[in-house]
């Protein structure tokens, strides 16, 4: 009768140990071994087993798994991950929609000088593990004295998918409302071939260019419409947990008149105040080779603010 109690006790343990484990495993060998996770990486994963003790496991041998406890891997918490085929499917990396606010002032050298208020804003969508949408822009409001000297409007979107793990695939729309430059509306289509040069968790650079059109209304009613060449560098990177650094360099040559060509360069730099919110300070620098008649060829932004991530 003892010896029957025994064993309905150790049955019961096995099966408690198998169901209310946080972390459940099953090999490729059909082996199914549960616990609680104590570490974890790319290669490898380490349980603690009520009967077993501790055990390393490499990520290659198990089929499936599910680990449903609070658990840092690559420097961030997650309270889930997924693991099939030895690869972890949840994606560490971004979340599948991420929208970003800044808001604040800006110091604008130019034409006009004046000090502003500006709003950015970002929204970003994951589709599948390859493929993504982003819409964003901003809008500037520069006053000078009590009179509206420039409102300026960017609205970007973008469709991105990776086709091969260095290689992604492009399309862009941008259009542009800019009293300053005499642009009623500028509307920028591109296609192109991108290169992650360097895809870390801390450190991202990814450089592309393709051709597209250029499609102006000026103040005037000249209506101007031009293929383009236009190339695009992003550098993303972490410094330690307080500081986030986001520059962008982008070149757009018009085809049939060689001389005319824009340049946008950005910076920013953000350090974490909460969870969601940040401290900013930006530059944008703006240059026309060949503006409209009584405009500078230059134009540099400065950006203080908030920025707000959720």
């Amino acid at each position: 009768m003892k010896k029957r109690i025994y064993l309905f006790l150790f049955f019961l343990a096995l099966m408690s140990n198998l169901f209310f484990s946080k972390t459940l495993l099953k090999l490729k060998n059909g082996d199914i071994i549960s616990g609680k996770t104590i570490s974890i990486d790319k290669n490898k994963i380490e349980i603690l087993n009520t009967y077993l003790g501790k055990i390393k496991l490499s990520l290659s041998s198990i089929k499936k798994g599910t680990i449903n406890e609070s658990i840092l891997f690559m420097d961030k918490k997650f309270n889930k991950l997924i693991i099939e085929n030895g690869e972890i499917l949840t994606d560490v990396k971004d979340k599948k929609n991420k929208f970003s606010l800044n808001f604040g002032y800006t110091a604008t050298s130019a034409t006009v000088s004046s000090k502003d208020t500006f709003l950015k804003y970002k929204f970003e969508r994951k589709i599948r593990e390859t493929e993504k949408i982003q819409f964003g822009g901003y809008i500037i409001y520069k006053e000078s004295g009590d009179k509206l000297a420039n409102q300026e409007t960017v609205n970007e979107f973008i469709y991105s998918r990776r086709i091969s793990k260095k290689l992604d695939f492009l399309s862009s729309t941008t259009v542009e409302y800019n009293k300053v430059q005499q642009i009623l509306y500028r509307g920028n289509y591109e296609f192109a071939l991108g290169i992650h040069f360097i895809d870390g968790k801390k450190l991202n650079l990814n450089v592309n260019a393709g051709f597209g059109v250029l499609n102006e209304i000026l103040k005037h009613d000249q209506k101007n419409i031009s293929s383009i060449f236009g190339s695009c560098e992003n550098l993303s990177a972490r410094v330690g947990n307080f500081l986030n650094i986001i520059q962008k360099l982008k070149f757009i040559q018009h085809m049939e008149d060689r001389e005319n060509f824009l340049m946008n360069f950005e910076l920013d730099l953000k350090t974490p105040l909460t969870k969601n919110l940040s401290l900013l300070f930006g530059i944008i620098n703006r240059y026309n080779n060949k503006p409209q008649p009584g405009v500078s060829k230059n134009e540099f932004t400065t950006i203080t603010g908030l920025n707000l991530e959720f």
